[in-house]
């Protein structure tokens, strides 16, 4: 993850959720979801207690998504969910692959 940067590419804008995703990230996670067991409806960003080292980021699929989770999607089948806390910490941030 690095920091957010200005851009006037409106794949790689920041989202109104303060989190920006580049296209090649979304096409991965299409991609990974198109190839992916049917009860996957997303890609999960969370967020670990990480001790001395700070906060430890993933990705895992994602088989359900609260009404609190925060979802960004397309038609392009790229589908990312955040949960309320992991949220907080990623304001700012850019997914890249």
């Amino acid at each position: 993850m690095g920091v957010m940067s200005e851009s006037t590419d409106p794949l790689q804008a920041p989202t109104s959720t303060g989190i920006s995703v580049t296209a090649s990230a979304k096409s991965k996670i299409a991609e990974l979801l198109a190839g992916a067991d049917e009860s996957h409806s997303a890609v999960r960003v969370f967020v670990s207690g990480g001790g001395c080292g700070g906060m430890s980021y993933g990705m895992t699929f994602a088989e359900s998504v609260s009404e609190k989770d925060r979802l960004l999607n397309d038609d392009s089948g790229f589908a990312l969910t955040i949960d309320p806390v992991a949220f907080s910490y990623l304001q700012g941030a850019e997914i890249d692959y």
